[in-house]
């Protein structure tokens, strides 16, 4: 249910958006000239990790550690979890994804395993539990490490994550990885596979990761790209100064200030909610935009009798 209210609302996104025009511009009450004089436009750095990040107060440099309070709710119960990452720089990363042929005539199939090189950023994750409505049991803590692409999040976020590879082991002796990309060519294949055949290709997956990729990281890194990668480099829409307002949309983004582990930013604060056909959602974000990280998001939406949301809230920060 969590899965279809937030495709609902990331698809009511994409069209409210849409209607507002290029730019950010349409709509009734509205205002989108930039910092007031139409000269001021920005776009989110979105998880470029080795991005220098220059605040405008505190000190400048690349993200080393941070910290992130996690929240998630489905239907009034909160899962709470304490997530402390640590960039560990780039590095080619070797993806392993798993081919299936089948032939058509026979149903016979083969499998086999292709392996991709892809520069990635490699960034550790220690994960605690604050609190759970739910009544699950979880381990002390749980390490995750994922390797997160330097260019084209597209072909692996079509299983709602962007990150092609992840490890995972927790203080009860867990482990668990996940590894899956397209190229093009693959993506090609599949679209155009040999006469008499039908190609795919599959994640692949050992261990478990305990529902921490779900509860921790699917928001962060999964639907926090679904809804806010309009605003990133090379995206459609800009951060600058915005107003709109319609019967069933309302959408605005403005300046603020937000200060994280002694530095201070200057960001912008976006929010969007939208109701139609008996759902409701909306999403609000704070983002700097050399900051790989949002500094604040939260979405989410309701319908059926149902409802969910993530929330993510950057608490700690270190530069160097």
């Amino acid at each position: 249910m969590k899965k279809w209210i937030l495709l609902v609302i990331a698809l009511l996104a994409i069209v409210s958006l849409a209607g507002c025009g290029g730019g950010n511009n349409g709509g009734t009450d509205n205002n989108t000239n930039g910092d007031g004089n139409g000269t001021e436009t920005e776009q989110w750095a979105a998880y470029a990790f080795d991005e220098t990040v220059t605040p405008s107060s505190g000190g400048s440099g690349k993200i080393k550690t941070f910290t992130i309070d996690s929240k998630t709710t489905e239907d009034g119960k909160v899962r709470d979890f304490k997530i402390d990452g640590t960039y560990l720089g780039k590095e080619p990363a070797q993806i392993v994804t798993q081919k299936t042929v089948m032939n058509l005539s026979t149903y016979e199939t083969t499998v086999e395993n292709v392996t991709t090189s892809l520069e990635c950023y490699k960034v550790k994750h220690r994960v605690t539990v604050v609190r759970d409505d739910t009544g699950d049991t979880h381990p002390a803590w749980a390490d995750t490490t994922l390797w997160i692409p330097t260019d084209n999040f597209e072909t692996t976020a079509s299983y709602l994550w962007i990150y092609p590879k992840a490890t995972y082991v927790d203080s009860d002796g867990h482990t668990g990885e996940m590894s899956y990309y397209l190229t093009e060519a693959m993506q090609n294949e599949m679209s155009n596979p040999p006469t008499g055949t039908s190609v795919f290709y599959s994640p692949i997956s050992e261990g478990d990761f305990y529902g921490y990729d779900e509860y921790a990281f699917f928001g962060l890194y999964g639907w926090g790209w679904v809804y806010f990668q309009a605003f990133a480099e090379g995206g459609g829409y800009d951060l600058e100064v915005a107003h709109v307002s319609m019967p069933t949309f309302s959408y605005d983004c403005s300046k603020v200030d937000k200060t994280i582990g002694g530095y201070t930013f200057h960001a912008w604060s976006v929010t969007w909610s939208v109701t139609t056909g008996g759902s409701t959602g909306g999403w609000t974000a704070i983002f700097s935009p050399d900051l790989a990280l949002p500094i604040y998001s939260k979405f989410g939406g309701s319908g059926d009798g149902s409802s969910s949301s993530f929330e993510y809230t950057l608490t700690d920060l270190e530069l160097g």
